[in-house]
This record gives structure tokens, C-alpha cells and sequence, in this order.
């Protein structure tokens, strides 16, 4: 398995990382999807 950091800004709290983390998940190959508002990461 491998894994990606990617930076992303603009998300300001736990709405926009579900938000960020369910549009993630319906892409081809992701298997899991941690956001993190605080560290503009996904």
C-alpha cells in the first residue's frame, strides 16, 4: 500500500474534513482518508 500526504488549505473545521475525506473516498484505489483542518493536510 502507498501513502500520500497532500497539503490542502482552506479547510477551517471538522465539517470541511468530512466533507474533504467523503469526496476522497469514492475515487479509484483509496482505501482510507484522514483530513486534518488544523494541519492542512490530508
Amino acid at each position: 500500500m502507498e501513502r500520500k500526504t497532500i497539503s490542502v488549505t482552506g479547510m477551517s473545521c471538522n465539517g470541511c474534513e468530512q466533507n474533504v475525506e467523503n469526496a476522497l473516498q469514492t475515487a479509484e484505489g483509496v482505501t482510507r482518508v484522514d483530513a486534518d483542518h488544523d494541519g492542512d493536510t490530508v
